[in-house]
């Protein structure tokens, strides 16, 4: 642990202030980059067998729908010719005949009801991905918050360090000279700047 603090030591000691602060920004950038990254890919992961499930159902759904067209037809066309039969049956007397024509189309009616219902597993299957899918998705943006929120508390103690720290040596040097040498507010970013309308925003609990 020593060994890392006076390695660390050392490459601080060669930064300038502004180089310091630059590294501070790109940490935090490459941090959240880094979190997000995490989370993206992590979902992706997670729901890499669901696209593929999507997929073939879908694929096989849009085949169900031309089955059903067609199914459709047929039975159409298929009771319209029993119909006419029939009713030629039963001129002739022969009524039993007739009715059993009129069955026929049943089998079709059945086909096309066999087809519809797996249209229906299909639609079943597809919200219960889609559900499983915002399940993944709430908990990643669970554990996206969770990793974040200690970022952001890590960054919040630094901000606090380095305040309190400029603060307690600037007081003591203004105790030395005599004078006043700054302003609290000199040390953070003005009303006007992004960095204090995010941070008032949020400590305000606006979100």
């Amino acid at each position: 642990m020593n060994a890392v603090t006076i390695q660390d030591r050392s490459v601080v000691e060669s930064m300038s202030a502004e180089e310091m602060s630059e590294r501070i920004r790109d940490f935090s950038r490459e941090a959240l980059a880094e979190l997000a990254d995490r989370r993206e890919k992590s979902y992706a992961l997670a729901c890499a067998d669901f696209a593929e499930e999507l997929a073939v159902l879908s694929k096989e759904g849009d085949g169900l729908e031309s089955e059903i067209l067609r199914a459709k037809e047929l039975l159409e066309a298929s009771t319209r010719i029993a119909r006419f039969e029939a009713d030629r049956l039963v001129l002739l007397g022969e009524n039993v005949a007739a009715q059993a024509k009129l069955r026929e189309p049943e089998e079709i009616r059945g086909e096309l009801a066999r087809i519809e219902a797996r249209r229906g597993e299909i639609a079943e299957r597809c919200r219960e991905i889609e559900t499983a899918k915002k399940t993944e998705l709430r908990r990643g943006a669970e554990s996206f918050l969770s990793d974040c929120t200690g970022l952001i508390r890590g960054a919040e103690s630094g901000l606090a360090l380095i305040l309190d720290g400029a603060r307690s040596t600037l007081n003591g040097l203004e105790t030395e000279i005599g004078a006043s040498v700054y302003q609290p507010a000199d040390l953070t970013a003005d009303e006007k700047s992004n960095e204090w309308v995010t941070l008032n925003r949020l400590y305000r609990g606006r979100g």
